[in-house]
């Protein structure tokens, strides 16, 4: 009702809604059925795959259900993930309008200097199941371990949503090695990201993330460390940068791969330092997209 009161068919005739939740979009659909708007719905998260519904077969056919409506009713489809609108346009026939729309990053971020804390490891966003925190922390476990010489910290930044957190922590023998600052604002945020040594971007492979594109990536890419990316095989971010072969980043699999690049980063912390110039990522910032 309140949406209703706002569009004036002579002023407003675009209608954006955006998700999750859901419901924004079910908003949208009501309002377009109405035939006095022009609706995009942008999808930030794939809907009807998520875990908690895949269990439950009345609710997994209400959200094909709903989704088969949205996309068929609203006049464009945008998404943060490629994967999401390949499936969307595969599943529903809606590839004439549909439209990969990344996070990207602004530039206006970036245009004072940064200085280097080259012993700082950082990751970044909810720490939750979806991030597969405890592989990143046993394999970074076995790199204390094995280069034992190597000073290094591990620095968190965002909410912290783990019940395991502090038992894999102990398990890996990082408990006084790592440190979450909680939220930061976002130019703080950003600051902190080009001030490590090298960043690290993760998803679990114990869940279905091949639709996830982590909202950090961007900065991450634009900002000056070196990247290593923690991403199951068929994720979208990691199919992203295969594809663009970004400098100054590593797709790894394991521990072994996971210490190659430490060390290469830490015996040289300078080498790998802004390799990546406009060319690799100016297609991500905002004002591009």
């Amino acid at each position: 009702k309140a949406v209703a009161k706002l569009i004036q068919p002579d002023t407003r005739t675009l209608l954006i809604t955006t998700s999750p939740p859901i419901s924004s979009h079910l908003v949208g659909l009501e309002c377009a059925e109405s035939g006095n708007v022009t609706w995009i719905a942008d999808f930030r998260d794939i809907w009807s795959s998520l875990p908690f519904q895949s269990d439950n077969a009345e609710s997994q056919n209400r959200a094909e259900y709903l989704i088969e409506h949205i996309i068929g009713k609203a006049a464009f489809v945008t998404a943060t993930s490629p994967n999401t609108t390949r499936f969307y346009a595969d599943k529903f026939s809606a590839s004439a309008k549909s439209m990969f729309l990344p996070n990207g990053y602004s530039e206006a971020d970036f245009t004072a200097t940064s200085p280097l804390e080259s012993n700082i490891i950082g990751i970044y966003g909810t720490l939750n199941y979806l991030i597969g925190f405890d592989r990143v922390v046993q394999w970074l476990g076995d790199f204390a371990r094995n280069e034992s010489q190597t000073n290094f910290s591990l620095r968190h930044i965002g909410h912290l949503d783990l019940p395991t957190l502090d038992d894999t922590l102990t398990a890996a023998g990082l408990t006084d090695r790592f440190h979450s600052t909680g939220y930061l604002p976002h130019p703080e945020a950003v600051a902190a990201i080009r001030r490590t040594a090298v960043n690290i971007v993760a998803l679990t492979q114990d869940h279905d993330t091949s639709f996830v594109v982590p909202s950090k990536l961007w900065e991450l890419l634009r900002a000056e460390p070196p990247l290593i990316a923690v991403l199951p095989k068929g994720n979208a971010a990691r199919e992203i940068l295969k594809e663009r072969q970004f400098p100054g980043v590593w797709i790894v699999d394991d521990s072994l791969q996971l210490t190659e690049a430490l060390k290469s980063v830490f015996e040289s912390p300078d080498r790998f330092r802004g390799l990546r110039n406009n060319s690799h990522y100016a297609d991500f910032e905002w004002t591009a997209t």
